[in-house]
């Protein structure tokens, strides 16, 4: 192999002429003939008997073309499936609604205006039951059931032990708790999820064109959910404007594949529009109550944590479900030599929208409870926060490192990302001026946060939730055109990451020929080599094991004198993942980490929050595109600047969805994000193509993290700290109106 030309460079990604040009195919420009138009009926209760559904008026209304209900999802589909195991319902609600949002019943119309007009005349008569909204009184014994053939709301539950506990509580000198509570954000990304579902009368099959984040891995559940064969069903990824988890596609893929068949095989498209996203999307995550430990030494040495997590998973356990929950074993002990450790996990079903897949999968809540616990024992310990941090990480020396949980650490050198961080955030400066600022009277904090990100993961974490998994591919398909250029055939749509960029990249060096001489096309799912796609922090990395090895098959070929040679690669994590008895999971090939250190001013009169510094260095090995790499770790801190502070989904004790536009759900803008200080440390992975590690979760692991330390130091005087988030100024406003009249003592707050 030549030099890299192109690897490690921040070349301009070749996706982008595409997108300025305005010639990417999203799936809202894409209509065939005689397209109808969906529009679904919601459920306007959280909780309901369904007694009877009339379809006789809509169906009349000139320009209907299909209506269906729950009777024919009963007839033709099967339930989603869930995690674990019988927790999913069919894409319409047959005897009883379960959330506020929940599909009742559909209508393909020659117009969407037509099929909303068609809705008003559908009548649906229900019973009102209890709607269970609080996680902890639908895990008791008499709360009313969700699934009246199940005799509890509790999804999933499981106490895992790692080393020896009883020792590393019994022997520390001080045991610091605390509990926590994050309410639910979620993606939002700027296109909504859109489909367009098509029966082929001949031959029985299915296409469905759609922004589909991952189509194999959807492709998979509509063949259960639609009862349909491999063969039959064919998905055509479009590129979307973004989708972080967002983008699964099953409710509305289904139902548009129903009215099709309704309707005599003609194309049915629907375009989710913002509110249906707010109120029924697939992407609201971490609905959670935190209990912590954390056993610490007098010196600092930290010899165990205990968590304790209640998690709302909402009205299923559709999609990943339970997987989100148990995500936090790849990294649970964070960037810490910590020997043993506890997480006693109980996943609740309650009449809020299922809870889905979002960027950070279930890591970024867990990590702000561990570096929050971090905070509260160095302030016992009157310890410097950055000081009890080194004095615990897993030292340079000791990669590839198992921590208790199972997950292996690939490499790292943590305190050289600390030093880095402290460095360019002049922490000392920082630290005189917060005694200037306190001496004044001023809230003014300073928090540090260090994160965790595995990257390449494989199915056995579903292992850990009753449900069988397999290995995850990513497979590339490599080929000369008749002028001599590279293909590269995937089967992934562009997101938005540039991953067509890193291909390119990648071959260009490979063959040692121009990016110009490279083409990247995505294929539909029939036609596609197995893969994944985006998703988990794996795709730079597998995707570049999948090309390499496809480019070897094809200079073989071309060697033996091919003429139209092609050459099909299909890449898994080397052999590295396992679960054993006692549920501690290798999950992740890789694990890149990141030091966040951010200083904060607390206005104490309105609870406003300025946010003075942000300082954030990261490790993900080595760089294939620097500029790309900066990109997805400015997305991830806005994303984690919104979950910090501003978003929440907020619910009635109705179960009413209180936020359903922008005005009441609150993203972060460009006046809430403030620029931030980057730089990077690098310690090539041992196990991957070129050394790359994961990166797309670097930064919302460790933002909220960071922003809550930052906050708690800024209260420290006051005697109080904060655990939950968002932190709005109204929470801000009423910890800092609530404080004791005397400081000194640190007592708990929210």
């Amino acid at each position: 192999m030549q030099p890299p030309r192109y690897v490690g460079q921040s070349v301009p990604r070749v996706e982008d002429p595409l997108l300025v040009t305005g010639s990417a195919a999203f799936i809202d420009n894409f209509e065939p003939p005689g397209c109808l138009h969906c529009a679904i009926l919601r459920s306007p209760h959280a909780h309901a008997r369904i007694r009877r559904v009339d379809v006789t008026a809509a169906a009349a209304l000139a320009g209907v073309a299909a209506v269906v209900t729950g009777a024919d999802a009963q007839e033709r589909a099967a339930p989603a499936a869930s995690v674990p195991n019988g927790w999913g319902t069919l894409c319409l609600a047959v005897d009883r609604v379960r959330f506020v949002g929940e599909p009742v019943a559909a209508i393909a119309a020659i117009s969407r205006a037509v099929a909303e007009d068609a809705l008003e005349r559908i009548v649906v008569e229900y019973e009102e039951l209890p709607a269970v909204m609080d996680p902890r009184r639908a895990a008791a014994a008499d709360s009313p059931r969700l699934f009246p053939d199940k005799d509890t709301n509790v999804v999933y539950r499981r106490a895992f032990e790692w080393g020896d506990v009883a020792s590393a509580f019994g022997g520390a000198d001080r045991i610091l708790t605390g509990a926590f509570r994050f309410h639910r954000a979620g993606a939002n990304a700027l296109e909504n999820f859109g489909v367009i579902a098509q029966w082929n009368a001949s031959d029985g099959g299915l296409t469905c064109h759609g922004s589909f984040q991952a189509p194999a891995h959807i492709a998979l559940g509509r063949l259960a959910s639609l009862r349909l064969a491999p063969e039959q069903l064919r998905l055509v990824p479009h590129p979307h404007g973004g989708s972080f988890g967002g983008k699964n596609g099953g409710r509305g893929t289904d139902i548009a594949a129903l009215l099709s068949l309704r309707s005599g095989g003609r194309p049915v498209k629907w375009i989710e529009d913002r509110i249906e996203y707010l109120i029924g999307g697939s992407s609201q995550a971490w609905d959670r109550w935190y209990e912590a430990a954390l056993a610490v030494r007098r010196d600092g040495t930290i010899t165990g944590f205990s968590v304790t997590l209640l998690d709302d998973l909402g009205a299923n356990g559709e999609g990943f479900g339970a997987i989100s929950a148990v995500r936090p074993l790849a990294s649970f002990t964070g960037s810490y030599a910590i020997p043993a450790a506890a997480y006693d996990v109980t996943v609740v079903a309650t009449n809020k929208l299922p809870a889905g897949p979002y960027r950070g999968m279930g890591i970024p809540p867990h990590t702000a409870v561990l570096e929050a616990m971090l905070d509260v024992a160095a302030r016992d310990l009157g310890i410097d926060p950055a000081e009890l941090r080194r004095r615990n990480f897993i030292p340079r020396d000791r990669f590839p490192f198992t921590i208790p949980s199972g997950n292996e650490y690939d490499s790292g050198d943590y305190a050289a990302v600390l030093d880095r961080a402290l460095a360019r955030a002049d922490y000392a400066g920082l630290r005189r001026a917060q005694a200037e600022a306190r001496a004044a009277g001023r809230l003014f904090g300073v928090g540090v946060a260090c994160s965790i990100e595995p990257g390449v993961f494989d199915w056995n974490l579903y292992a850990l939730v009753d449900v069988p998994g397999e290995r995850v591919p990513e497979g590339v398909t490599l080929a000369l055109d008749d002028d001599g250029r590279f293909v590269a055939r995937v089967g992934f749509a562009l997101e938005g990451q540039g991953h067509h960029t890193i291909a390119a990249q990648v071959l260009a060096d490979r063959f040692g020929v121009g990016l110009d001489r490279i083409r990247v096309e995505a294929l539909d799912t029939q036609s596609a080599p197995p893969h994944f796609g985006p998703g988990g922090n794996r795709l730079g990395v597998a995707l570049t094991g999948a090309l390499l090895g496809a480019a070897d098959l094809l200079e073989q070929k071309l060697a033996a004198g091919e003429t139209r040679p092609e050459a099909t690669c299909v890449w898994t994590a080397p052999g590295r993942n396992s679960v054993d008895q006692q549920g501690r999971a290798k999950s992740y090939l890789t694990a890149a980490n990141a030091c966040h250190v951010a200083a904060v001013e607390i206005e104490r009169e309105t609870g406003a929050l300025r946010i003075l510094r942000y300082v954030l260095v990261d490790d993900c090995g080595t760089r294939l595109n620097p500029a790309q790499v900066e990109g997805m770790i400015d997305g991830g801190f806005a994303q984690g600047i919104g979950m910090a502070l501003l978003e929440e989904y907020v619910y009635g004790d109705d179960g009413q969805p209180r936020t359903t536009t922008f005005m009441d759900y609150l993203l972060p803008t460009i006046h809430e994000v403030p620029p931030t200080s980057k730089d990077s440390v690098v310690t090539p992975s041992p196990f991957t193509p070129f050394g790359a590690k994961g990166v797309g979760e670097a930064a919302i692991h460790g933002t909220p993290a960071a922003i809550l330390c930052a906050v708690n130091d800024a209260l420290a005087p006051l005697g109080i700290r904060a655990t939950e988030l968002p932190l709005t100024p109204e929470r801000l406003w009423r910890l800092v109106r609530g404080a004791p009249a005397t400081a000194g003592t640190d007592r708990q707050a929210c």
